[in-house]
């Protein structure tokens, strides 16, 4: 008889402890102080528990008044404890009253850690009301594979060839006026902070040269590659120098005073330039202001009866602004 009583009580201690109570109030989700996604992970992770999670709205309209209900809810017969979940400005709490305390027990969170917050605040709120949950181990980390896997993007090079188109003026000693000038580069990485960069740039209207013979129109073409000094990870504003060098090529369209004869003609010359530049990184754009100063080798003669009239060339100066994708 003694002992299927106490076979009895054995069976039955497991059962009371499964009956403890515990009573969660709910503020509407209108509520100024309503944090209803930390509500639902707290939800969530005692219902995991051996608890009877019993579910009450509130009618308080304030975060003390709510905590006050959550102290008395938890004063309650049977009930082993009391919770209740708010929002205090960019602070996650959750107020945890034992039964036969005096006050609440508060558990926050930064709200803007999203989901880490609300399941740090979950999991410390079950282990106040110290509810026994079955919690399966972790399953284990997939094998790394030196391979990348199929569809999978691959890691985004810290500096990638970068294309840029230009605009902005040439000058040139011996002319009279600048010139508007289009120009387009690719700039590509070598090695840590050097790059290469081949360039083209054309003249949209012309260089005047003035002489005592007449005017002359200058048109040009170039294309230059160039070895560019420039940071490995650029920030917003970042500068650089570069070094280049190729071959401009010129035609004249003569226009002779009285008493002369002009005749239309073309050369190719040399280049050795120095560029300084400055990027600015907007966004998905990046905008480029560069200055080059560069020598034409020889210098262009411009002649008349056999004379040398003026030369231009040295300096040859160009300047503008460059546009193309953040790199």
């Amino acid at each position: 008889m003694r002992l299927g009583v106490l076979a009895a009580l054995l069976i039955a201690a497991p059962c009371a402890a499964a009956e403890r109570v515990v009573v969660m109030l709910e503020p509407p989700d209108d509520a100024a102080f309503s944090w209803p996604s930390g509500r639902r992970a707290v939800v969530a992770e005692l219902s995991l528990g051996d608890v009877e999670l019993v579910l009450r709205s509130t009618r308080a309209r304030t975060v003390a008044d709510y905590e006050a209900e959550v102290l008395a809810a938890a004063g309650e017969p049977e009930a082993a404890g009391a919770v209740g979940v708010a929002r205090e400005g960019s602070r996650g709490v959750a107020f945890v009253a034992l039964a036969g305390a005096r006050g609440a027990i508060r558990v926050e969170d930064d709200v803007n850690q999203g989901s880490v917050a609300e399941g740090a605040v979950a999991l410390r709120v079950a282990e106040l009301l110290r509810v026994r949950t079955f919690a399966l181990p972790p399953p284990a980390p997939p094998p790394v594979s030196a391979e990348p896997t199929p569809g999978a993007e691959p890691p985004r090079p810290s500096w990638p060839v970068w294309p840029w188109l230009g605009f902005g003026g040439v000058a040139a000693r011996g002319a009279s006026s600048a010139a508007p000038m289009v120009s387009i580069g690719l700039r590509v990485p070598l090695s840590g902070f050097l790059h290469l960069e081949p360039s083209a740039a054309f003249t949209v209207d012309s260089l005047n040269v003035d002489t005592p013979a007449g005017e002359v129109a200058l048109s040009a073409r170039q294309a230059t590659v160039g070895v560019v000094f420039a940071p490995e990870n650029p920030g917003m504003l970042s500068g650089g120098i570069g070094v280049n060098a190729g071959l401009v090529w010129l035609s004249g369209l003569p226009r002779a005073n009285a008493g002369y004869a002009g005749t239309e003609s073309g050369t190719a010359v040399s280049t050795l330039g120095l560029r300084g530049f400055g990027t600015w990184h907007l966004g998905s754009i990046a905008i480029m202001a560069f200055a080059e100063a560069a020598l034409l080798l020889p210098a262009v003669s411009v002649r008349a009866d056999g004379s040398e009239l003026t030369r231009v060339g040295q300096p040859w100066l160009m300047a503008g602004l460059a546009v193309g994708p953040t790199p």
